[in-house]
């Protein structure tokens, strides 16, 4: 395979026919980038059988294969490769040009959460009242009584009259039925049933937006702590925003050089970390916050957080600026 040719935006291309050329700020590397966002130490560039591959050697800014940030990853002509702030266009002689693929990030997973629709309450039926008529059944008449046999007697001399049968008693009065107490109409029930599906629905509403301002408000506030902190002057106090492995990776005058090349770090007039101006994704106690700055002369940049909370505080593990937005 041939050599390997690093084109940048303004001037000659860089040529690397070692085997293996280390690429950073510090003027010892086989290819030294002088720019604020690229680590002392950044990356290797790495002759293979099948072509050249760059190895991140964990930088403060990362290592880009167009737009996604690689650890290692196999180069391609006609790539962008991107040294923290710095993009070249990758030539390696003797291959054909292919499209640039989209290399596999290796950060925070992404998690998706999907909200499934609520399925509309079914409507109860308004109950029935039906007015039964009353028939109250009439009473039964006493039977007529049965005339008494007079007791055998001595014949009397006169002939004594048969004894007249009692009168049957009198039936009581029949009152008329009570009327049937009268049920709530049908609209009372549809306006019930719908004043209940609407208190439901706002219910949801209320968890699924407080669960979401819970999920992302401790990420999005320190990042825009930190932004702030850099445009009043207090770059020790951003530095110390930063977790004790992220450190040990980038000193603080590292930092304050980042800050120093970016004039919408340290000028910024606007900062957009919510939608559509920023993006956010958290998985567990680990969060990405991509910010939208843009400095008072109108550069636009992109601020990338990737942060981890530790003891209920969020910070930030690794910092880096894209250019644009």
């Amino acid at each position: 395979m041939g050599k390997l040719l690093l084109h940048p935006p303004v001037g000659e291309p860089v040529v690397v026919e070692k085997d293996e050329a280390s690429v950073g700020r510090d003027p010892s590397n086989d290819v030294v980038i002088p720019e604020g966002s690229v680590s002392r130490r950044h990356a290797r560039l790495v002759r293979q059988d099948a072509g050249w591959a760059v190895v991140d050697q964990g930088s403060a800014n990362g290592t880009f294969i167009d737009s996604h940030r690689v650890t290692d990853a196999a180069l391609k002509t006609g790539q962008e490769l991107r040294f923290g702030g710095m993009p070249y266009k990758v030539e390696i002689e003797g291959a054909p040009a292919e499209a640039a693929a989209a290399g596999a990030e290796r950060g925070a997973d992404v998690t998706v959460m999907q909200s499934t629709p609520l399925a509309p309450l079914p409507h109860a039926a308004p109950p029935t009242n039906p007015t039964a008529a009353y028939t109250v059944p009439p009473l039964p008449r006493a039977a007529p009584a049965v005339p008494r046999a007079a007791p055998p007697s001595p014949p009397p001399p006169l002939p004594q009259a048969p004894a007249r049968s009692a009168a049957p008693p009198a039936a009581p009065p029949v009152s008329a039925p009570a009327p049937a107490k009268k049920g709530r109409g049908p609209l009372f029930w549809i306006g019930l049933g719908c004043g209940g599906c609407l208190t439901m629905v706002a219910g949801c509403v209320a968890l699924l937006g407080g669960g979401f301002y819970f999920a992302t408000h401790g990420p999005l506030d320190t990042v825009s702590d930190h932004v702030a902190k850099i445009r009043a002057g207090d770059v020790a106090g951003a530095y110390a925003q930063f977790t004790g492995e992220h450190q040990s990776r980038v000193s603080q005058e590292e930092f304050q050089a980042l800050v120093d090349a970016h004039t919408s770090l340290k000028d910024n007039a606007e900062v957009g970390v919510w939608p559509p101006a920023g993006t956010f994704n958290r998985v567990n106690d680990r969060a990405v916050v991509r910010a939208r700055i843009v400095s008072k002369s109108g550069i636009r940049e992109t601020l990338v957080c990737e942060l981890v909370q530790e003891g209920g505080v969020w910070r930030i593990d690794a910092e880096s600026v894209e250019p644009g937005s």
